[in-house]
């Protein structure tokens, strides 16, 4: 087990060229559901997802507040982690928990 676990850690890489392949609905659930397990504090999960289309109106806003605009722009689904004040118990975990969840 620790051997594949290495593995994976020692292969992981950032991608920034993406295929236009389709996305299917399970696979994002899939994808949400393993952030979801992320560890936090007091398990108060304190992320919320934003699932992004290409048709949505919000990616090219988003674009825009970056340097890696093009990136965005170019990939077929976003999925925007953001943090729930309402829910934080200590700044520090908190975005620690939502690195984990990333």
């Amino acid at each position: 087990m620790i051997d594949v676990v290495m593995k994976i850690i020692k292969e992981r890489r950032s991608i920034r060229r993406f295929t236009q392949e389709e996305i299917s609905k399970e696979q994002i659930k899939t994808i949400l559901e393993a952030g979801r397990w992320a560890p936090s504090g007091l398990n108060n999960q304190p992320w919320r997802f934003v699932v992004i289309t290409p048709q949505d109106e919000r990616k090219l806003k988003l674009a825009e507040c970056t340097k890696y605009g093009k990136i965005i722009e170019r990939a077929n689904i976003l999925i925007v982690v953001l943090i729930d004040k309402d829910v934080m118990y200590n700044t520090t975990k908190d975005h620690q928990a939502i690195g984990a969840c990333i």
